[in-house]
């Protein structure tokens, strides 16, 4: 990457994203085609999704474990070992944990859940109480691989 000059810092991914001025306000904007279900309007929901973003435990150490979802996000991500474009896909938790995945599978599972909850206002309300009890599940495939899906507990 080229030097930065004026006191700049360079945003960087696979390729520069932002180039920013230390006292820039940066926002957190969602591109098109992925999801937020979180609040960005208040601090709770700014902080559950720094959390998530931040500090997401991988969700393959806790298949078949209950959780009451409160929200999620889903953004554009490169697996590691293919470098193949992915759908990095972050859990928010009632009680405070983040679970990340790159499984097609629970991409797909949060896509149906944001259609089947959204409000006519827009926003996906998850449950009465903004809350929904997922599971995560393996289903393997014929290619010795597996697929990650979250259902509800009964369907475990």
């Amino acid at each position: 990457m080229a030097e930065n000059t004026n006191n700049e810092l360079a945003v960087r991914d696979a390729e520069v994203i932002a180039v920013t001025k230390p006292n820039d306000v940066v926002g957190f904007e969602i591109p098109d085609g992925y999801i937020c279900t979180l609040d960005r309007n208040t601090v709770e929901g700014k902080l559950d999704i720094m959390n998530a973003l931040n500090g997401a435990e991988s969700l393959a150490d806790h298949v078949g474990e209950v959780f009451d979802l409160k929200g999620f996000i889903t953004t554009p991500g490169v697996r590691a070992v293919s470098h193949n474009d992915c759908t990095n896909t972050y859990l928010v938790m009632a009680d405070g944990s983040t679970f990340m995945s790159q499984s097609d599978g629970v991409a797909t599972c949060v896509r149906n859940l944001a259609a089947i909850f959204r409000q006519e206002d827009g926003t996906v309300k998850l449950g009465e109480d903004g809350t929904l009890p997922i599971c995560c599940i393996e289903i393997p495939l014929k290619n010795g691989k597996t697929m990650k899906k979250l259902v509800t507990p009964k369907q475990q």
